[in-house]
């Protein structure tokens, strides 16, 4: 049976824990910091969730400004320049959007640093909020009730386990 966080995986995945009076008051407490953890992931990812939104709708907004104010310097080789921007995005909407690799969106966006010298500071904020994301989200990911991280509610029984169940059906 695997745990996390010193609670049974079947206990997280059904989100009831049943005990009786002969049963261990330390699951209790497990679940109890199980249920904050699980509160602190819920905030992180939401913070997550709203920070890869703004990656991904600020990041063509920013191409696009910088684009039509470095025009005439950028398309002096009009194949490197258009060959760079549908790379660009190509990566951003298939690899950002839909796969939630953020790290490739911004290797991408450094080699537009071959059009302009103004892409470095597009790639270094796209860096920084790249590093934001993955600082938040990365740590959640390994949770078993990923993404919607459910607690684990418990329900007091009266009376001893072994009058209702068969003790070999908790292992």
């Amino acid at each position: 049976m695997n745990y996390f966080m010193g609670v049974p995986e079947d206990v997280i995945q059904s989100g009831i824990l049943e005990l009786y009076e002969d049963d261990d008051d330390t699951l209790v407490d497990a679940v109890r910091n199980f249920n904050n953890y699980e509160t602190n992931c819920r905030i992180d990812h939401k913070k997550a969730e709203s920070i890869f939104w703004k990656f991904c709708v600020i990041n063509p907004i920013l191409l696009s400004i910088i684009t039509i104010l470095k025009a005439d310097h950028m398309f002096t080789n009009i194949a490197l320049a258009f060959t760079l921007l549908a790379g660009w995005g190509l990566v951003h909407f298939y690899f950002v959007l839909f796969k939630r690799q953020l790290i490739l969106g911004t290797a991408v966006t450094a080699l537009l640093a071959l059009l302009d010298i103004t892409f470095i500071l597009f790639f270094v904020l796209s860096a920084l909020v790249m590093f934001l994301y993955e600082r938040l989200d990365r740590p959640t990911r390994n949770n078993p009730a990923y993404p919607r991280f459910s607690t684990v509610d418990i329900i007091y029984r009266r009376g001893k386990r072994a009058e209702f169940h068969d003790p070999g059906d908790r292992l």
